[in-house]
């Protein structure tokens, strides 16, 4: 005895399934993708009817996918960047932006081929090309939370923080206290955390106490919407009273001191600056805070930098959920097909798309020293390490050097 349906038997159901093959080919095709990204794809539709359109819906769509919401925040994100470039509204923002046609004329700034990449990020990202900067490169977290701590206990007047990772631990406790010192001062602090990111790091009675001492402590994009679940936001900010900044690559855990349960040691490096390139990190934090809560920062003193005599130029090139641009992977793309002598990459992850494995292997091959560190596990996840493995034989046989960090987590 037959468990389907009557008009499910026979030529029924042979034209049925006919119907979705077609009609799944047909969509992916109008999603204007690779090749072969397109075949993976559609057989795993074939193959699996219904999960394979499913794991697609919520895995395999890119930047086009789910528009209306990405739309949404792009407006919202150039709404908040015409409010900050109001005169009206924060002068020193207005000035920054009137100074960038002077800096990409001006030869005693940018070389020529430096210009057409200042210029390609300024469009890109809207990143501000910054000069009057003191820069420090803070070589792991026994330099950088000293540093950043003596800065928070400073703050005058605001304090913007946000991080992938925030744990619940010995060092956050510290981090919790100064910060609460600090709303009891009548510094406005901010924080963000990223809710899939701390998921499990972050204990409820921690959040509690920030917020009931005044703390504004927010998880970044925190929606119930299933799709809104890749729209997670790597970040590592610290901006105080506008004018020290703080980014890299460690969040704020106490794993970054000690190496955490899976390695003897880590190693992470970071930036602590002063000046201009400040303001500009503060209109990112902006960004993602007003997309966040809704809440405009447009009050002039967050963004009111000092001007160190020191001249270093500087741009910070942001992506994500409301980016119009793939700014980073163009970034990228234009530094490594623009290297002459040598590229130098470092990163706990190396799983390139089509366009940057090309290029890397096309420098290598033109003669470039490509030189690149990786990490070689991860300390629960193994499969985007194991994955960045494969791309390792196809630059290694294009000439790239390719390193494995052995002394704990890279």
């Amino acid at each position: 005895m037959s468990i389907l349906p009557a008009w499910l038997g026979g030529a029924s159901w042979v034209l049925l399934l006919a119907a979705y093959f077609i009609a799944a080919a047909v969509y992916l095709l109008t999603e204007r993708k690779t090749p072969k990204s397109t075949l993976v794809w559609l057989l795993l539709m074939w193959l699996l009817p219904g999960i394979g359109m499913v794991a697609y819906l919520f895995l395999g769509r890119d930047w086009q996918a789910f528009g209306e919401e990405r739309r949404t925040r792009r407006i919202l994100r150039r709404s908040l960047q015409r409010t900050l470039n109001s005169p009206t509204q924060v002068p020193y923002i207005q000035q920054l932006q009137m100074q960038q046609a002077v800096y990409l004329r001006d030869d005693s700034t940018l070389r020529d081929s430096e210009r057409r990449t200042a210029r390609l990020f300024l469009r890109n990202s809207s990143a501000l090309i910054t000069l009057h900067n003191h820069v420090e490169i803070l070589l792991n977290a026994q330099q950088k939370y000293p540093r950043l701590l003596e800065d928070l206990r400073s703050a005058r007047h605001s304090i913007s923080l946000q991080y992938y990772i925030w744990e619940s631990d010995e060092f956050t406790r510290e981090v919790a206290e100064v910060l609460l010192d600090r709303v009891r001062a009548g510094v406005q602090v901010r924080a963000m955390y990223d809710w899939i990111g701390s998921l499990g790091a972050l204990d409820r009675e921690y959040v509690r106490r920030l917020r009931d001492g005044g703390v504004r402590f927010e998880p970044y994009l925190f929606s119930h919407k299933l799709h809104d679940i890749g729209y997670r936001n790597h970040r590592k900010i610290a901006v105080i009273d506008g004018d020290v900044g703080y980014l890299g690559g460690m969040n704020m855990s106490r794993e970054h001191l000690t190496g955490g349960r899976h390695f003897p040691a880590w190693r992470d490096t970071a930036f602590r600056v002063q000046g201009e390139a400040a303001a500009a990190l503060q209109m990112i934090f902006a960004v993602g805070w007003f997309n966040t809560t809704r809440e405009m920062l447009i009050e002039p003193r967050l963004y009111e930098t000092s001007r160190p005599e020191i001249v270093t130029p500087m741009q910070i090139i942001s992506g994500g959920p409301d980016s119009e641009w793939g700014a980073l992977r163009q970034m990228y793309f234009r530094l490594i097909t623009q290297a002459q002598r040598r590229i130098l990459l470092q990163s706990p992850f190396f799983i390139l798309d089509e366009s940057i494995a090309e290029a890397l292997k096309t420098a290598s091959l033109a003669g470039v020293d490509v030189r690149i560190m990786l990490q070689p596990r991860g300390g629960v996840y193994q499969v985007p390490y194991r994955a960045g493995l494969t791309f390792c034989d196809e630059v290694a046989r294009a000439g790239a050097r390719v390193y494995f960090y052995g002394p704990g987590y890279f």
